[in-house]
């Protein structure tokens, strides 16, 4: 959302309030050189003065220094990502294999304008590699097209591994009547070697701008990235075709949320790799005057589309929004048409217009269940919320309380396997300031782990750390969540992104030979396997998990080894289990792990 902090105006803004602002209806030009800013620059509208963000201090803490867990043996490791002397904030995340990827709001090119930071994993999360500027994030030439900043950064991955980081920026435009405006929209940049280049970058169109004056030109805020199974990318964003009808309501350490305006959710999609691309359409019903923004994007099993986004009434002749509510839509013929808006919990109570966090996470597990979180406000408190529908979102399941507390809880959500997800959320309602906490959820059995936090420090709740964070899960025979943040830890006078790696038991895995000869049954929270053959013989044992999916069982003495490959992508394990001392040996092939039952069974004796 639009911030103080970080604002949908970023870097560049500063420099051109303090001097660089040239009134007049005179084309943008590009200087022979291909460098430097176009002759004339739109002036930034009056109501936006007070909400471009100042300088951030220079970061006396280097990034990249590992942190220890405290008291937590489930967290692998926690580290901070962001290794930029700037403030980094607001971070979003995508997992492919063993790669994850980062983005967020910081990271400065030479002349000192943040941008877009990144920086990528290739061991599950473990370390990551430097941080880089994302191309196109800060001021210069997008092609033909000059770029003043950005915000609000988004990341998905292709089945084929193309890597999309999308992130809103304002570049200069001209509106109908031939003046220079500002345009608000998102920016795809695409990578296809994991992250390393990203050489394709492509600002994403928008409709003809009329003269709304004073250099106003559309509004535009939060994207979202999703990649179909076909390869098809859809970007959802907020768009108003007036940015002169925004009314805002800010928070001093925080971001700004809005009082009124021609709100909508919209999506614009390529079926090209992000070389082109539509122009955006509705989402929401009511355009141009939905009242909607927010509108998280996941592409279920049988690719239909669905969105959470957040919902207001607005007042057709003032503009004016009431409180807001989470609503849920989906689309099955590639987003051209929508079904009718489901209100999602709405006796949970409702979003207060202060709200100037990220209101709304959305997942889909394997199942094709859905999973909504958010948080309403009730004057006293901010109550955190999940929901479930296994109806593609027709109907909803009573919602159940996450968390609360007098301060925000930005939450998130992401399915750990059918029927089971994982719960995130970060929150100052502690005496010491910002955490992140994580928490497992099963349908079949309500809550499986307590709350358990995983930020080892706590942050200054004076400094913004983000309005989202990363939530990832790394799929294996244990699976395990990356989780990433931003906080403003041990007196450092800007957030930093950090990471953790974290399995949080109990957990089985159940594998079943295709030709019936032996099953084999993992349980986490023990490291217990037990492998039976199809003559009742039963072998137990403890094994070891590497990178996810591999493990191993030799235990000393024991005449038994095992060895079992686990490949979530495409739900098969195979392997084999070989007793030295009977030379009894025994084959596993599960060509779809997704049809055998959960957990162990009841035929299979206790672990």
């Amino acid at each position: 959302m639009y911030t103080r902090s970080k604002g949908f105006i970023s870097g560049l803004a500063v420099a051109l309030c303090l001097g660089m602002v040239v009134c007049g209806a005179q084309a943008a030009t590009k200087s022979t050189s291909g460098h430097g800013k176009p002759s004339k620059l739109p002036r930034f509208p009056a109501s936006w003065h007070g909400h471009l963000p100042g300088e951030k201090g220079v970061n006396p803490q280097r990034a990249g220094e590992e942190m220890s867990p405290q008291g937590a043996s489930y967290v692998d490791m926690t580290g901070a990502v962001s290794q930029c002397p700037t403030s980094n904030a607001e971070v979003d995340q995508a997992v492919d294999g063993s790669y994850v990827y980062e983005a967020w709001i910081g990271c400065s090119d030479s002349a000192g304008h943040p941008g877009i930071g990144f920086a990528r994993s290739t061991d599950g999360g473990r370390t990551f590699g430097p941080s880089t500027v994302m191309p196109g994030s800060t001021p210069g030439w997008v092609g033909d097209i000059y770029v003043g900043g950005s915000w609000d950064p988004a990341v998905a991955v292709a089945p084929d591994g193309t890597l999309y980081v999308a992130y809103m920026v304002y570049s200069v435009t001209k509106n109908t009547a031939g003046q220079n405006v500002w345009r608000n929209s998102p920016l795809v940049a695409v990578s296809f070697d994991h992250g390393e280049t990203f050489p394709q970058v492509t600002i994403l169109p928008v409709p003809p701008i009329g003269d709304f004056g004073d250099g106003y030109g559309n509004w535009g805020d939060r994207d979202w990235i999703a990649v179909g199974h076909d390869g098809t990318v859809y970007v959802t964003w907020d768009y108003g075709p007036r940015a002169d009808q925004i009314g805002f309501l800010c928070d001093p350490t925080g971001s700004c949320a809005f009082s009124g305006g021609d709100f909508n959710a919209v999506i614009q999609k390529s079926v090209d790799g992000g070389q082109t691309w539509t122009m955006p359409t509705a989402i929401s019903p009511g355009f141009p005057y939905g009242g909607a923004y927010m509108g998280r994007i996941v592409v279920e099993p049988d690719g239909t589309l669905g969105v959470l986004y957040w919902g207001h009434d607005t007042d057709p002749s003032t503009l004016a929004v009431s409180n807001g509510t989470e609503y849920f839509t989906s689309s099955i013929d590639g987003g051209t048409t929508w079904s009718a808006p489901v209100a999602v919990g709405p006796g949970a109570g409702t979003i207060a217009l202060p709200t100037w966090w990220i209101d709304g996470s959305l997942a889909v597990d394997s199942a094709g269940t859905l999973y909504a979180a958010w948080d309403t406000q009730n004057g006293t408190d901010d109550i955190g919320w999940l929901a479930s529908s296994t109806d593609g979102g027709q109907t909803w399941s009573a919602p159940i309380e996450v968390t609360s507390g007098p301060g925000e809880n930005l939450l998130s959500v992401i399915a750990a396997g059918p029927g089971d997800v994982f719960v995130a959320w970060q929150t100052p309602n502690t005496p010491e300031g910002y955490a992140t906490f994580l928490r497992r959820f099963s349908l079949s059995g309500g809550w499986t782990t307590p709350a358990n936090k995983i930020s080892p420090a706590y942050g200054d709740p004076g400094i913004w750390p983000g309005d989202t964070f990363g939530l990832s899960t790394l799929q294996g025979i244990v699976p395990a969540v990356v989780l990433s943040w931003g906080s403003a830890i041990h007196g450092n006078p800007v957030s930093e992104i950090y990471s953790s790696v974290v399995t949080l038991p109990p957990y089985t895995e159940k594998f079943h030979d295709d030709a019936g000869t032996s099953t084999v049954c993992i349980d986490s929270a023990t490291g217990a396997c037990q492998w039976t053959e199809d003559n009742g013989r039963v072998y137990t044992g403890t094994v070891e998990v590497y990178n996810g999916g591999t493990m191993f069982w030799s235990e000393p003495g024991a005449s038994q080894y095992v060895y079992i490959y686990y490949d979530p992508n495409n739900h098969m394990a195979w392997g084999y289990l070989y007793d030295y001392s009977t030379y009894d040996y025994s084959s596993l092939f599960d060509s779809n792990t997704l049809d055998n039952p959960p957990g162990c069974g009841v035929a299979q004796p206790p672990l």
